[in-house]
């Protein structure tokens, strides 16, 4: 599965975003990310939901690629859904994350 995510607006105005494969993470943690995508039944959200307005808001774009199937949803901390909250703050988590170096051969 593939997942990309960027999250814009806010106070700063300083995008943050995640270029995700599920298949290169740990599996516990695709497994939990599948699960919330699952809980959600992202593939039913809408893809363009009123984002309402606010300044200092943040903004999110969700895509997500599951063999032949894509959807993106476009949503905003004001409307987003209770439900899908996790799996922001999970997708935030991972677009902080420091690039894995590469492997050290001994130099």
């Amino acid at each position: 599965m593939h997942i990309y995510f960027k999250r814009s607006g806010g106070f700063m105005g300083i995008p943050l975003t995640a270029d995700l494969d599920t298949t290169a993470l740990p599996a516990e943690e695709a497994d939990a990310i599948e699960q919330m995508l699952d809980e959600v039944n992202f593939f039913s959200l809408p893809s363009y939901p009123d984002l309402g307005g606010g300044s200092d808001r943040f903004t999110f774009e969700l895509t997500v690629v599951n063999k032949e199937t894509k959807h993106t949803v476009y949503f905003s901390e004001q409307n987003a859904p209770a439900e899908i909250d996790p799996l922001v703050r999970q997708l935030t988590l991972l677009a902080r994350r420091p690039p894995e170096s590469p492997a050290s051969d001994g130099l």
